[in-house]
């Protein structure tokens, strides 16, 4: 099933990235870090466990200052904006070690061959 969701992530942001929507287009190679362009700035995925509900969805996102940008229902998988001050390698962290999270990642940016 979590490859299931990430051929479908995948498929959405590479369209996304073709697409030449803003949001998914990377700056120059100079502009970041090597490994900062395989991802998205300020934004992550995060997926709760079973039995979480949407108050404390929206509880835990808040504590941690992030908003929601998106959510894919049928998948139960939230897109987040992160602070500007927050990296998202930590914000990445702060979320696995929360119990109710069942999986969180960076946006990836896919690279076309």
């Amino acid at each position: 099933m979590r490859n299931l969701i990430l051929v479908f992530v995948t498929l959405v942001f590479v369209h996304a990235s073709a697409s030449g929507i803003p949001a998914f287009a990377k700056e120059a190679p100079d502009a970041k870090k090597p490994e900062e362009s395989r991802y998205v700035k300020n934004e992550i995925m995060v997926e709760f466990q079973d039995g979480v509900t949407e108050q404390q969805v929206a509880r835990i996102i808040g504590e941690n200052g992030c908003e929601i940008t998106s959510f894919i229902k049928q998948l139960n998988i939230y897109r987040l904006k992160i602070p500007k001050d927050k990296l998202v390698p930590a914000m990445v962290n702060v979320f696995k070690k929360d119990t109710r999270v069942k999986w969180v990642e960076p946006v990836y940016v896919p690279e076309l061959m």
